[in-house]
């Protein structure tokens, strides 16, 4: 197998396993915390299962363009280096046990997008309630507008 490629496939599968999951991450409001601490804490680490969820598709990325490199190399060999080399790719991937770690980084690809969704309810949740609040208490404006 080409060094680059190996290379860099082998980094990208590295990085794959190294992405927090989705139950690292979840977040759960804190009921002493007050409505905007909630609403920032919660946006916060939305903004974290969103980075780990791009970074996730970039190196799935890597895996797929490492994958269409060695395809097109393949493609170039002549017959007894085609043999090599896929049997080259053969031991890498017993190694490396690629489809695994790719069906694994989907799935937390998955998992990470439906927690950015709940976390985005709930952060715009909470800062509705914070928003809210202060109007509710209001009592200057209620004598103008019975």
């Amino acid at each position: 197998m080409s060094a680059p490629i190996q290379q860099k496939l082998g980094a990208a599968l590295k990085i794959l396993s190294n992405v927090s999951s989705a139950v690292k991450l979840n977040l759960q409001p804190d009921k002493n915390l007050s409505n905007l601490e909630n609403a920032l804490l919660l946006e916060s680490q939305l903004e974290k299962v969103q980075k780990e969820g791009r970074t996730l598709e970039i190196f799935l990325e890597d895996i797929r363009e490492s994958s269409s490199a060695w395809t097109d190399l393949l493609r170039k060999f002549t017959a007894t280096e085609r043999d090599a080399g896929e049997a080259d790719f053969a031991a890498f991937d017993k190694k490396e046990k690629i489809n695994d770690k790719v069906e694994a980084a989907d799935t937390k690809l998955r998992d990470l997008r439906d927690l950015a969704g709940k976390l985005t309810v709930q952060a715009k949740l909470y800062r509705s309630r914070a928003n809210s609040r202060p109007r509710k208490n209001c009592s200057n404006n209620t004598a103008k507008y019975p």
